[in-house]
């Protein structure tokens, strides 16, 4: 789970550099959540079309 959404550290250091620093945080919020959204719903299609064993021999790191 951390490693999923490690990108939003790199975005984090840019928020010093915003200009309307009140509306990151919802950005980051809704960015997060239709992030793991999209996720969720490829880990489901993925596992749906070619099954649970494919899919976890298929997993490359």
């Amino acid at each position: 789970m951390g490693s999923t959404f490690l990108e939003l550290v790199v975005f984090l250091m840019f928020v010093p550099y915003n200009n309307r620093i009140q509306n990151v945080g919802k950005a980051l919020w809704i960015g997060t959540l239709m992030g793991g959204i999209m996720l969720t719903i490829i880990s489901l299609l993925t596992i749906l079309v070619i099954g649970a064993d494919m899919t976890e021999s298929q997993t490359m790191y």
